[in-house]
C-alpha cells in the first residue's frame, strides 16, 4: 500500500500521462476553464467572468470524475479609483495617503 506522499505522486504523474485537454476546473453555474496542473499538490485555473457573487468549485483530471468537496469561489467588483489625497510624499515614506473611489469592499 502506497503512504499519502507516494500516492499524491503517483495521482500526480498519472495526471501528466493524462490527455491535458482534460484537467479543467468548473464553477458550478457559471463555466469551465482550463486547468494547467503545477505539482501533485497544486493547480491553476482563471476564473471565468461571472454576475454571480459566489459559485461551487470543482476540479477534474479527466473530465468525466469532478470533486465533490464545495469549496466556493468569490467573485467581487474591482474597486474604482479616482482620487488620491496627497497625490505624493517624502521618500522615507510614512505619509498618510486617502483614496477615493467606488465598490471599497471590506475583507477583500
Amino acid at each position: 500500500m502506497l503512504d499519502d506522499k507516494e500516492a499524491n505522486k503517483f495521482k500526480y504523474e498519472e495526471a501528466n500521462r493524462m490527455n491535458k485537454n482534460d484537467t479543467f476546473c468548473v464553477f458550478e453555474g457559471v463555466g469551465k476553464t482550463k486547468m494547467t496542473i503545477i505539482s501533485s499538490t497544486r493547480a491553476v485555473c482563471p476564473a471565468p467572468p461571472s454576475t454571480k457573487d459566489t459559485a461551487e468549485l470543482y476540479v477534474t483530471l479527466n473530465n468525466q470524475d469532478y470533486s465533490d468537496d464545495d469549496v466556493p469561489y468569490f467573485w467581487y467588483k474591482a474597486a474604482k479609483l479616482y482620487d488620491i489625497n496627497p497625490a505624493n510624499g517624502p521618500t522615507e515614506g510614512g505619509t498618510e495617503v486617502h483614496i477615493f473611489g467606488t465598490d471599497f469592499q471590506k475583507g477583500h
